[in-house]
């Protein structure tokens, strides 16, 4: 469903991702990605540059640029005069050092090309030059490399789509267009592969996505803008920063009012209470020792919490134990375990329990 006033395809993180790897060696003009702050866009380069890495023993280089921080010298570089044989001045432009090369660069790589409809007219028409032509003046784009676009919509204030529409014959040179939805699953899949807190994995299993008239609050405002009272926002990027708080250890007065800061005080308010909660229930520690002992906590919240925890914490001498009190709950939160597990390390798929809960679920395999 796309409810964003465009028409084209909205997607998730991990969608779009499959996309833009799927069809670069076919499809030969560069992918172009719309969606609101903070809900991934740069993630989704970053996981095709080490997907890419990893499937062909090759390393991928990755090139971020924002057009919305160049100016024009940034994009055509410093004129440089030089004399030619006949005695005449001839003016030629230095390569800026922002583009990818070869030698420094590597062979394989991505050029992201950020913020492309916050950049002002001439740094947007090198860009489109570069997108569109493999070329910057004396430039080319090694052969290797290939360009992905990326922008926030008119609803999010990119400037210079707000009150009119896009360029169409900008737009049709173009590969495809996606636009980028903030996800629970994609999210949680990414959260679990890279260190994020399970506190903040759990949370977000639960108070995510909408739920009735209750917003979701994986990301606030979804379909762009942000009230005017709002400074700080629950959006996939800031939930990252609220596990870096956790991992900081403040003390717990300074902890409350830095998550308020990087969320907001309403999205904040939640998770606190949430985090309190389930600080009080018990360890993963407790659990490793003595799962048939180990109370249940009576919350189904705080029971995704626990295994959440304990995905991100146990050892392959402890899954067993783990696996044995949480079958004590339910078989779905035996599922989501090893999902979590497994993403965080895919070694673990050849343990036996996880083998054996491939047996037992033959016909819903992860």
């Amino acid at each position: 469903e796309n409810r964003m006033g465009f028409n084209i395809a909205t997607v998730t993180t991990a969608e779009a991702a499959a996309v833009i790897k799927g069809i670069y060696p076919f499809v030969k003009k560069p992918v172009f990605l719309w969606g609101t702050y903070g809900v991934g866009k740069s993630s989704i380069v970053e996981s095709i540059r080490d997907s890419l890495s990893e499937d062909t023993g090759q390393k991928w280089g990755l090139k971020d640029v924002r057009a919305s921080q160049f100016t024009a010298v940034d994009t055509r570089g410093i004129p440089i005069v030089k004399t030619d044989k006949d005695g005449h001045n001839r003016a030629n432009f230095a390569l800026p050092d922002w583009l990818p090369y070869v030698e420094r660069d590597g062979e394989n790589g991505i050029l992201f090309l950020d913020e492309l409809l916050l950049g002002n007219a001439s740094v947007q028409a090198a860009f489109y030059q570069l997108l569109n032509d493999g070329r910057l003046g004396d430039y080319i784009l090694p052969e290797n490399w290939f360009c992905v676009a990326a922008s926030n919509r008119p609803e999010d204030g990119a400037s210079a789509l707000v009150g009119r529409k896009p360029d169409a014959a900008l737009m049709t040179r173009f590969g495809t267009h996606l636009n980028i939805a903030a996800s629970v699953p994609s999210w949680t899949e990414w959260a679990a592969s890279h260190d994020i807190e399970p506190e903040v994995i759990a949370f977000i299993q639960f108070r995510g996505s909408p739920n009735g008239d209750q917003a979701g609050l994986l990301h606030e405002f979804p379909e762009g803008g942000v009230k005017k009272d709002q400074i700080a926002i629950a959006t996939p990027r800031t939930w990252e920063n609220v596990s870096g708080i956790l991992k900081s250890k403040l003390p717990e007065v300074l902890e409350s009012k830095t998550i308020q800061g990087a969320i907001g005080l309403a999205a904040a308010s939640e998770f606190l209470a949430f985090l309190k909660i389930l600080r009080k229930v018990p360890s993963f520690l407790e659990i490793f020792d003595n799962p048939d002992e180990v109370a249940i906590p009576p919350d189904l919240s705080l029971r995704y919490a626990v295994t959440a925890q304990l995905a991100a914490k146990v050892t392959l001498k402890d899954i067993a134990n783990s696996v044995s009190w949480i079958k004590r709950i339910d078989d779905e939160l035996v599922a989501v375990f090893f999902t979590l597990l497994t993403v965080r390390d895919d070694s673990f798929k050849s343990c036996p329990e996880y083998v054996q809960f491939k047996i037992e679920n033959s016909k819903n395999v992860i």
